[in-house]
């Protein structure tokens, strides 16, 4: 391709450099212009406009709290609305509960004067940040929070189609798989992500009263609905559950009993899941295995104590009480033998260092084992020779083993 360029009166003239655009003067001098991104520049200008007039509006006509509670209230009143007004999950063998992402998109609805706004920040092949605001038009008072998108995961078998960029092994020693996620499922990822961010963000601007008032009113008005047809409720739910692919038998198994014998707050408790799942803030595999576990987790801490309560038990007790030992063993009608074999195994720092009675060795391995001081059958510094003079090499004389407790 050619440096040059013509210039439309015929002159050929070098082609752009260095973010510059050089072009002939009138009086046929050759100028350097440099080159400007006027779409960056259009789009902020857009942005700062539309927010100066959002503002604007807002300081206009401002919002009045009795309205936005009366039309909050009467949005909770529809029996559709309350039954996606809450979200339910099983934690510690409790039912955490909350309003749901439709909540506060109704409440920021009402509300009004409200900006929100979600921005990648940072983007590379492992994660994605996006920073989300809520701004109040009227206060000027802003929420934000930062939202991490994984561009990876873990699995523990590798599908057709996916490639390992890495893989660890887990703390039950199992090998875990690191694989990129599809590009078909980073828009559900994303949009999950922000939408949970969000809502926390817009419900930091609605007054805690009004809160806990409509939420108590959707609470309220869905419990009249499935007062009304208990049967038309339980059908409803197995019908939306089934289209998140949980079947009627596995609503039976974490119930307990029949959908039909489904007491209020269960149906409840249903209810409140399936918003949880629809908006991505669990699956139903974690709502079973928190049903199935219970206090799981308190119960293997509980066992993980005990265990090492039984451990400390078997351990060698302190260096100073083996001759009590003894003593105790022999007065309880045992013959002096048997309290031997019943005094525990001593550090040798007791009553000095001890020569092993096999290799007459004076390491720290050396332990009493009821009848002599000795290595354990199994060391391996048993197998040395008897100790040497360095300077004339003749073997020297074995010393005398003592019992634990002897004076030295």
């Amino acid at each position: 391709m050619s440096d040059q360029r013509n210039n439309g009166g015929g002159a050929l003239v070098p082609a752009p450099r260095g973010g510059q655009i050089t072009t002939r003067s009138e009086a046929g001098d050759l100028e350097a212009l440099p080159i400007v991104e006027t779409a960056t520049a259009q789009l902020a200008a857009a942005e700062e406009a539309r927010v100066k007039a959002r503002a604007l509006v807002a300081i206009n006509r401002p919002r009045d709290m009795l309205t936005v509670r009366a039309r909050l209230l009467a949005e909770c009143a529809r029996p559709g609305f309350a039954a996606v007004a809450r979200y339910s999950l099983p934690r510690g063998g409790k039912s955490i509960q909350g309003p749901t992402i439709r909540f506060a998109e109704a409440a920021a609805r009402v509300m009004g004067n409200l900006e929100v706004s979600a921005a990648v920040i940072y983007d590379d092949t492992a994660k994605r940040l996006i920073r989300v605001t809520v701004t109040d038009l009227e206060s000027n008072h802003s929420e934000s929070a930062d939202v991490t998108v994984e561009k990876v995961m873990e699995r523990r078998q590798i599908k057709p189609g996916e490639t390992a960029i890495g893989r660890r092994i887990n703390s039950q020693g199992e090998p875990v798989y690191i694989v990129a996620v599809p590009e078909s499922e980073m828009p559900v990822r994303q949009g999950a992500a922000v939408a949970k961010v969000r809502r926390n963000l817009i419900l930091a601007h609605l007054p805690g009263d009004i809160l806990e008032e409509a939420q108590d009113a959707a609470k309220a008005t869905a419990a009249r609905a499935d007062a009304a047809d208990p049967a038309a409720a339980i059908k409803r739910l197995a019908d939306a559950f089934a289209g998140l692919g949980v079947l009627p038998d596995q609503l039976r198994a974490y119930l307990g009993c029949d959908l039909g014998a489904a007491s209020p707050s269960q149906i409840e408790e249903l209810r409140g899941i399936f918003a949880a799942i629809r908006e991505g803030a669990a699956t139903w595999r974690d709502v079973a295995q928190a049903a199935a576990g219970g206090d799981a987790e308190a119960d293997k801490l509980k066992a993980k104590i005990a265990e090492e309560r039984k451990r400390a038990r078997g351990a060698k007790p302190d260096a100073a009480k083996p001759a009590a030992s003894a003593a105790a063993a022999t007065s309880s009608g045992k013959p002096a033998s048997a309290a031997k074999e019943a005094q525990p195994a001593a550090s040798a720092s007791a009553a000095g260092p001890q020569p092993c009675a096999r290799c007459k060795g004076t390491d720290d391995g050396v332990a009493w084992n009821g009848d002599a001081w000795a290595h354990p059958a199994d060391d391996a510094r048993c197998q040395i020779a008897p100790p040497h003079d360095p300077a004339t090499g003749e073997v020297l004389p074995a010393a005398e083993p003592r019992e634990p407790g002897a004076e030295g």
